[in-house]
């Protein structure tokens, strides 16, 4: 993974573009005098009585790889109707 490398004093100055691309999930290093002294990275704290599915689940969603429902539930499905089947594959082929 790439890091966005910030000076100490340039992490000063520019804190929102830092805190920006953190949450999009690139990593800063920040560095004193040329010399690495922190990572900064996305938080990823688990909320009090949360389950660890639950926070997987949030996790995905933030990083945009998950919708998360309304909480409905989910309709059985019915399949689709075989009937006349054969009869739609040779009309496509033709």
């Amino acid at each position: 993974m790439s890091y966005v490398t910030y000076g100490v004093r340039e992490l000063q100055a520019n804190l929102g573009g830092a805190l920006r691309a953190v949450e999009e999930g690139q990593r800063v290093l920040v560095t004193s005098r040329g010399k690495p002294v922190a990572v900064l990275v996305k938080a990823t704290t688990r909320i009090r009585g949360e389950s660890a599915l639950e926070w997987k689940l949030r996790r995905l969603a933030s990083e945009g790889k998950l919708i998360l429902g309304q909480g409905g539930r989910i309709r059985p499905f019915k399949g689709f109707p075989l009937e006349g089947l054969s009869d739609q594959v040779i009309a496509d082929r033709e």
